[in-house]
């Protein structure tokens, strides 16, 4: 399947009509060369060039025809500063009014400006009727391309004869009924359009600048300088050149040419219902899909917001749960520190209860010689010492010494049980029974001040 040219250009002149497509590598290739139909329809002239051959049109198609109103026009300076291009366009249009009798609502524009400075600003324009610009697009929609703009093929700004890049050149073009006088240096371009031919056309020699000549027929030329190029549109290789140029010119983001482009069209009442009827279904769809994906959305903000909330949750149950075991801990160590004083009061307890048995034998053995100690007996909570005394006063005395030698130990020493035993003539010998009883320490108080 042979793939789709890159551009396709269609040329309508007086007599000729042409189109060529364009390959993306550059190659041109014309696939119709005819005399013009009888027709002043552009339209027709349009659909009978993409019908030729069974090659479909490439995707852009520009529309090169004499038959369009192409001149310079001026405007002062003052109207196109700071003028927007929709604005100059407008002011162009009533100009080129005046000019052609076509009224600006009924025609469309296309221009470039000019060098120039002064009072007056010069701009290159293009005026087709707004009706002839909707049908040829309408052809080229039904062709299954667009329209990328009409244009009259006179002025193409670049030299045809090689010059060197940025060299100064000139050009004489010869059309039905119009002449183009152009001189260019790099990206410059300026140029005159006159009605009518010259009787002789003939190009003032200017040193460095290269020098052209075209026109639509060899014969339309007549004797031209040899140092003159010469370019004859009814030459096959020549007319593919200049082609070939006014493609580059138009591939370009911003043509440096007046290309008028489409009309934009009113829609009619059938066509604003259907569109608004699509776009009432679009609305729908979109606030239905719209509706879902806020649902989605919101189950996904409560299922992160659940899942944010956990660890504070989570954060606030372990700080309750450190406060209580720092609570804990506080009532652990205030336990602690009681046993720690328990312990100690139990160390100095059991140290008495060690030793004051001792020390009891020792404060008896210093007991007065009227006194003897028959038996001692110890039951726990008490310890009883008994025996005879041959003093009634001897037991009394031994109670003194005993409390007083037995001090810390925690005995209590209760007063003497003396009783007269009646074996001699005063009531003695004296019976007695000393009682010394365990008395429990003292509570000790803690640092934190229990008990």
């Amino acid at each position: 399947m042979a793939r789709r040219p890159a551009q396709t250009l269609v040329l309508i002149t007086g007599d000729r009509l042409v189109r060529a497509d364009r390959a993306s590598s550059g190659e041109l290739l014309e696939l119709l060369d005819q005399e013009r139909p009888e027709v002043d329809d552009l339209a027709v002239l349009v659909d009978a060039a993409l019908r030729a051959g069974d090659a479909k049109p490439a995707k852009d198609v520009y529309v090169l025809a004499s038959d369009l109103w192409s001149q310079t026009v001026e405007l002062p300076a003052a109207a196109a500063l700071n003028a927007s291009p929709a604005e100059l366009s407008t002011a162009l249009t009533f100009e080129v009014e005046a000019l052609t009798g076509t009224s600006a609502g009924e025609s469309a524009l296309g221009f470039q400006p000019l060098p120039g400075g002064g009072a007056e600003r010069r701009y290159w324009v293009t005026l087709a009727p707004a009706f002839q610009v909707r049908a040829v697009e309408d052809v080229v929609t039904r062709a299954g391309a667009r329209l990328g703009g009409l244009l009259h093929p006179g002025g193409l700004p670049r030299p045809l004869n090689g010059a060197p890049a940025g060299a100064p050149w000139a050009r004489l073009e010869l059309w039905e009924e119009l002449t183009f006088d152009l001189h260019g240096a790099g990206a410059e371009l300026d140029l005159e359009i006159d009605p009518g031919r010259p009787p002789a056309p003939t190009l003032p020699a200017e040193e460095g600048r290269h020098r052209e000549v075209l026109a639509l027929h060899g014969r339309d030329l007549g004797e031209a300088e040899p140092e003159v190029s010469r370019f004859e549109l009814d030459d096959v290789a020549k007319r593919q050149t200049w082609l070939r140029g006014w493609g580059d010119v138009l591939r370009a983001p911003q043509a440096s040419v007046p290309l008028v482009r489409p009309v934009a069209q009113p829609m009619s009442s059938g066509a604003r219902l259907a569109l608004a009827l699509v776009l009432a279904a679009l609305a729908i769809a979109a606030c239905a899909g719209h509706s879902e994906w806020l649902a989605g959305r919101l189950d996904a903000v409560q299922a992160e917001l659940k899942a944010r909330e956990a660890p504070a949750a989570e954060a606030a149950r372990l700080q309750k749960r450190q406060r209580e075991l720092r609570a804990e801990r506080a009532e652990i160590g205030q336990e602690v520190e009681t046993l720690r004083v328990a312990l100690s009061s139990y160390r100095g307890v059991c140290g008495q209860h060690t030793d004051r048995h001792v020390n009891l034998l020792r404060l008896l053995a210093r007991a007065p010689e009227s006194l003897v100690v028959e038996r001692i007996r110890d039951t726990g909570a008490v310890c009883s010492v008994e025996g005879l005394a041959d003093d009634p006063g001897a037991p009394a005395e031994l109670a003194r010494s005993l409390a007083e030698g037995l001090a810390g130990s925690y005995w209590r020493v209760s007063p003497p049980n003396t009783q007269a035993l009646y074996q001699r003539q005063d009531g003695g010998p004296w019976s007695f029974v000393l009682r010394l009883e365990d008395t429990p320490p003292l509570p000790q108080t803690t640092p934190g001040g229990k008990r």
